[in-house]
């Protein structure tokens, strides 16, 4: 008897091509009639390379990912890929008579400009933060106008935003900004920092004999970065803990008040308080019995 195999290949793991789809990247309006919308898109699944159509209000077309100068309108565009696949979506760039409402700085965008963090710090007028309202819409270069005194400290080309300065913490500000083609639009925010949320909860204090080091503190930290907290007694430094998170002890304490103070790392603020290791007396670490 003749018998024959059938050797059938096995494919294992083979990935299933994911169908062709748009993506949009970005999506700027028209402002003041300007003609100065965007939008950016690009292909996603199927098989690059793609190329992209446009048709769009007037008779308008383009091809490439990213259209600007646009006037209010909708736009449709057709991406195809190399196997011919094609998907569509249809963008509308809105028309506003105003630039869109600013909702105001970015704090950590001070950091090209400041070398630090810019949130304020309680009790302090020094919040300083980089605006970039130009990503909803408009044209840059924009001039800002504020409602409370505010120092212009540079421009972030990371972010491609002014950074002002001098912003008091709790404080609500409002603005007006305006953009090169002399469109302007308002904006507002509330000024963010270090407030006395963030101080150190004292956990647990330990009290020490009279004339010995064995009293101790525990702290838990707040806050969203590291800090460097040092103890301080009679005007010397006791101890110092750097880059901490979490809960910080210190041990072989003498009696006395400290002044706990928190450095919060990558920004210009601290916060202090004081915490009593009590003292026990001559006779808390005395044990008085009969041993057998």
């Amino acid at each position: 008897m003749l018998r024959f195999l059938a050797l059938l290949p096995i494919v294992i793991g083979a990935a299933v091509a994911q169908a062709l789809s748009i993506s949009v990247l970005d999506q700027r309006a028209e402002t003041c009639g300007n003609a100065n919308g965007s939008i950016a898109v690009t292909g996603f699944g199927g098989q690059a390379p793609y190329s992209y159509d446009w048709t769009g209000p007037n008779g308008f077309v383009a091809s490439g990912p990213e259209l600007t100068g646009l006037v209010g309108g909708d736009y449709v565009v057709t991406v195809t890929d190399a196997l011919a696949a094609t998907a569509n979506m249809t963008i509308t760039i809105d028309s506003m008579s105003e630039l869109p409402y600013g909702g105001g700085p970015t704090w950590a965008g001070a950091g090209e400009v400041t070398g630090y963090w810019g949130g304020a710090c309680l009790g302090q007028c020094n919040g300083a933060g980089a605006f970039v309202d130009g990503y909803s819409g408009g044209t840059p270069p924009f001039s800002y106008f504020f409602g409370v005194p505010a120092t212009y400290l540079g421009y972030n080309s990371s972010v491609g935003g002014p950074v002002y300065g001098g912003f008091c913490l709790g404080e609500n500000v409002e603005y007006s900004y305006t953009d090169a083609l002399g469109c302007s639009g308002l904006g507002g925010f509330l000024v963010f920092g270090v407030d006395g949320t963030w101080m150190p909860v004292v956990q647990e204090v330990q009290g020490a004999c009279t004339d010995a080091e064995n009293g101790s503190m525990s702290l838990e930290l707040a806050g969203g970065f590291p800090q460097a907290i040092t103890l301080w007694s009679n005007g010397q430094v006791v101890a110092t803990q750097a880059g901490q998170f979490g809960t910080v002890t210190f041990s072989n304490l003498a009696a006395g008040v400290y002044t706990v103070i928190a450095d919060f790392e990558g920004t210009q603020c601290s916060l202090q308080q004081d915490v009593t290791v009590q003292d026990l007396g001559t006779d808390c670490g005395t044990v008085i019995g009969t041993s057998w």
